[in-house]
């Protein structure tokens, strides 16, 4: 999940994520820092990492948003990133990397929920009837060689 604090809302979303049992990466910056700005694609590309990662939260701040927070950090310069587990807070002194940043977060790979794409392997033999010319197209989204078997029906011809 990424939080970008602009409204009340996200800021108390925020602030009560901080004290999950989840990690909470967070960078508080400025648009007109210069160093923020050099940051910006190594953020972008961890963000992007761990958007759909259940197992931690990544949220930037603003310093024209940080009046909307309860709780304002003591930030002395930016770009300062946090981390936050169960409420304990740790700085972030590394490189500006999206690997550095991964190393400090420490976040454990969520597992994906299966939406019915397969990209997996499998043989066998299909024991299906087919009836009329197939071009194809299939309703599933597979990838890669079938190698199991098979006990559906298929309307068209297999060439």
């Amino acid at each position: 999940m990424i939080i970008n604090v602009i409204s009340q809302n996200n800021a108390d979303l925020l602030e009560q994520k901080m004290n999950d049992k989840l990690v909470c990466i967070v960078l508080y910056y400025s648009e007109t820092c210069f160093y923020c700005k050099m940051m910006k694609p190594e953020w972008t590309r961890f963000e992007k990492k761990y958007k759909n990662n259940n197992n931690c939260i990544i949220a930037k701040v603003e310093s024209q948003n940080m009046n909307l927070l309860n709780n304002k950090p003591n930030i002395m310069g930016y770009p300062s990133i946090y981390k936050f587990t169960n409420g304990i807070k740790q700085e972030y002194n590394g490189d500006r990397s999206c690997e550095d940043l991964e190393k400090f977060a420490k976040i454990k790979k969520s597992i994906k929920k299966s939406k019915g794409k397969s990209k997996g392997k499998s043989k066998g033999k299909s024991k299906g009837k087919t009836k009329g010319k197939t071009k194809g197209k299939t309703k599933g989204k597979s990838k890669g060689k079938s190698k199991g078997k098979s006990k559906g029906k298929s309307k068209g011809k297999a060439k």
